[in-house]
């Protein structure tokens, strides 16, 4: 890639990680109540207006992230992360994700609450059933050592014991712990779990030197800005980063979701207006708001990069998918070029530094041959998560990964 333009401009930094696609068109119903079903599920049968492409969407919306939850859920703590920055705004459609069943799922714009339902009661002693599962799983994977749980515990066995019985107690509960730490460590290492074979609907793990990866960072205490402002929309999605990045490095989730804002809200994202009237005007604020959220991205790459892993780090195993629900076109609100980037190195798969374009005309809504299809970028980054085995979303017509992004 070579200079980024004006709105992309916060991604310089990661423009070496980055693949630029141009010419991606939606199929189906777009404008604003049909256009956010279209991001993560590619589907095209819900909007004001009928457009080509909605005659082959599937009966019902069931977005790629759900599929992912729905494989992989069973081994995390929860199987998605929702969140949002002014989503609770009234909205025609602030959904983008869908589950099979083709409900529409909300993303939670409060980062207290989240942050409560997913650290709150990290805790042995009074967690409850699912906090116990994630501690011991936790421990048992070495990503937190036991003793990281039983600090207030030992604070307050400390308190009651004299200067040397105390040294003598905290020394010998460390020491313990430090066994029981490399005694799971050398188990794992003996006994690796190798990666399932790609179509199988499996997780794919990464295996380095003959053992699955340990995360050495897991730290919600490092999450600064709570509670925070709600309607401060820019510190929000910070909060939200900070989140999701924990809760990745934590193992409680593999799939996330981050929602910056919907084509007909009517909020101020810095734009000094309606985000909505703006896109319509096509004016410098909506460039100003757009850049903002490009900001977001940055900083949520620049996280995942200071997450350390065994050999690299947090980054280096992620893949971040971008995509709007407008196209080119924001007066006209159809799905035209829509803004779209991958984001990651995902073990090595990604080659980033380009821009893939496929040749398209503007404007031309009314062709289901015009540009790359949006519904086979889903596919191919399932087929990217070793999910090759999902060969079909939102549209029954547009199938097939596309070979330039498999590497």
């Amino acid at each position: 890639l070579g200079g980024l333009s004006k709105i992309l401009s916060p991604l310089e930094a990661h423009k070496a990680d980055m693949i630029q696609l141009r010419g991606i068109c939606t199929r189906g119903d777009t404008n604003h109540d049909g256009a956010p079903a279209q991001v993560l599920a590619g589907w095209g049968k819900r909007g004001g207006v009928s457009m080509p492409g909605r005659e082959t969407s599937t009966a019902t919306p069931y977005s790629l992230d759900q599929m992912l939850a729905d494989r992989w859920g069973d081994k995390t703590v929860k199987k998605s992360i929702l969140l949002g920055s002014g989503t609770s705004a009234p909205t025609l459609n602030g959904s983008i994700s869908y589950s099979k069943a083709g409900t529409a799922l909300p993303s939670v714009d409060n980062p207290k609450a989240v942050f409560d339902s997913i650290f709150g009661t990290f805790s042995l002693s009074s967690g409850g059933s699912s906090a116990l599962k994630l501690a011991s799983d936790n421990v048992s994977t070495g990503r937190k050592r036991l003793i990281d749980y039983l600090r207030g515990d030992l604070k307050k066995i400390s308190g009651n014991l004299g200067e040397m019985e105390r040294k003598m107690f905290e020394t010998h509960v460390t020491a313990l712990d430090d066994i029981a730490s490399e005694i799971s460590k050398q188990d794992a290492l003996s006994n690796p779990t190798p990666p399932p074979e790609p179509g199988t609907g499996g997780t794919p793990t990464p295996v380095i030197n003959g053992a699955p990866p340990r995360l050495g960072s897991c730290n919600m205490g490092s999450i600064a800005g709570l509670p925070g402002d709600p309607t401060n929309y820019a510190a929000v999605r910070s909060l939200n980063n900070q989140i999701m990045v924990q809760a990745l490095a934590c193992g409680i989730t593999r799939v996330g979701v981050l929602v910056f804002a919907v084509s007909d809200t009517s909020l101020d994202y810095g734009n000094g207006g309606s985000y909505h009237l703006d896109s319509h005007g096509d004016s410098a604020g909506l460039a100003t708001a757009q850049t903002s959220f490009m900001g977001s991205v940055a900083e949520l790459a620049t996280l995942l990069k200071a997450v350390k892993t065994t050999d690299g780090t947090l980054f280096d195993e992620t893949l971040i998918s971008f995509a709007s629900d407008q196209g080119e076109s924001p007066n006209d609100h159809i799905g035209v070029n829509v803004a779209s980037f991958l984001l990651g190195r995902l073990g090595g798969r990604l080659k980033g530094g380009r821009q893939v374009a496929f040749p398209y005309t503007p404007g031309d809504w009314s062709s289901t041959t015009n540009g790359m299809d949006h519904n086979r970028v889903l596919l191919t980054i399932a087929a990217l998560l070793g999910e090759t085995d999902i060969t079909e979303i939102g549209n029954t017509a547009f199938k097939g990964v596309i070979p330039e992004l498999m590497g």
